[in-house]
């Protein structure tokens, strides 16, 4: 009995006169960084290179994997810092599965192929025109050749590589070119097509400093202007409302996702009006601009209320009431409107947005 007490005291099992020391939790599992699992991702481009199939279903089984690992992690650290970072990381591995499971090995196949073969026709057009580049031709034209392509944005920026060789007028020309283009496919709002496009304005120097970064106020020029406008601020007419701010530029503020309906509007900020000094609810520096194409095709229109950063929605009682001389009789009841934000003194305004009304 003597040697079975002293083995229960060996092992821990029986004490005297003080409590059994308390065991450590084990460690939570390691879990690999968001760059370790995309580089593990660029991998497998390289081992599957001439394997598409293949790539596809070992990308589909390593993304799976990469789910139940920050599921696990997750679980058991909950109130880390890094958690959050995991779970908008775990959202997109999610929604990128679910992506995959709709769409399909050959539908994403196919048009892989097709961007390829769009991507190759560019360029050997591109190559054409840049041995003829000396002679100053129209460099739109070598866009207009591959259009389809302006539809696909990675495509685009494929084939535009070293574009950084051309003068800068002839790209914000090709810029223009490709932003009209591909606002007009319908597949993306305005404002992330021209967003997407006017990243090529940006120097290569200062690519290299900030990235991939997201448009500041301070990006917001009018140089921007025939990107991000939807409509030709120059084309609109300031017949009502009682303020005419056709001499605004643009500055600081980027609007987008218009919807119209019978009696209203919404909108969202990308950039709001806090980078003209105004306050989120201050209402009393910025006008609220609507234009539309009338039956000889002239658009008219101008302000008819005034908006804050908090306000992105507006009703037309104002049009409907004949304010400072508002008339629809002369515009279709289903046409396209113009909304653009312009300061109260008339100097700065947003892009100008699109979209079709019916009223």
């Amino acid at each position: 009995m003597k040697r079975v007490v002293c083995a229960m005291i060996a092992c821990g099992l029986v004490s005297f006169g003080g409590a059994a020391a308390e065991e450590k939790p084990a460690p939570a599992p390691a879990i690999r960084s968001q760059a370790q699992f995309e580089s593990a991702m660029a991998d497998l481009q390289r081992q599957y290179a001439k394997d598409p199939r293949g790539l596809w279903e070992a990308q589909g089984n390593m993304a799976r994997e990469r789910q139940r690992e920050i599921e696990t992690w997750l679980g058991n650290n909950p109130d880390s810092p890094e958690a959050e970072a995991f779970k908008r990381e775990l959202a997109e591995i999610i929604e990128e599965l679910a992506e995959r499971e709709e769409s399909g090995f050959d539908e994403v196949d196919k048009a892989d192929q097709e961007t390829t073969q769009d991507e190759a026709k560019l360029n050997e057009e591109f190559e054409k025109w840049k041995k003829g580049a000396s002679g100053g031709k129209d460099i739109g034209s070598l866009f207009k050749a591959g259009a389809s392509v302006l539809d696909n944005i990675p495509g685009l920026d494929k084939a535009i590589e070293g574009m950084d060789e051309l003068e800068g007028q002839m790209v914000s020309g090709a810029i223009s070119e490709s932003a009209s283009r591909m606002a007009s496919s319908g597949k993306s709002s305005g404002s992330r097509t021209a967003i997407s496009a006017s990243s090529l304005l940006v120097s290569e120097e200062q690519e290299e400093e900030d990235g991939d970064r997201p448009l500041t106020a301070a990006d917001i020029t009018p140089d921007l202007a025939p990107v991000l406008d939807d409509a030709p601020y120059n084309g609109l007419s300031w017949d009502y409302g009682g303020f005419d701010g056709e001499k605004a530029e643009m500055k600081g503020v980027l609007i987008g996702d218009l919807k119209m309906g019978k009696d209203g509007l919404s909108f969202s900020y990308d950039l709001d009006l806090s980078s003209w000094g105004l306050a989120n609810e201050d209402a009393s520096g910025a006008l609220a601009c609507l234009f539309v194409m009338d039956k000889d095709g002239k658009w008219v229109g101008g302000k008819f209320d005034w908006i804050s950063s908090s306000r992105k929605t507006r009703d037309f009682k104002n049009i409907y009431a004949g304010y400072n001389g508002w008339d629809l009789s002369n515009v279709p009841k289903k046409t396209t409107a113009a909304f653009v934000i312009v300061s109260k003194d008339g100097r700065k305004r947003s892009n100008v947005i699109t979209a079709t009304w019916e009223r």
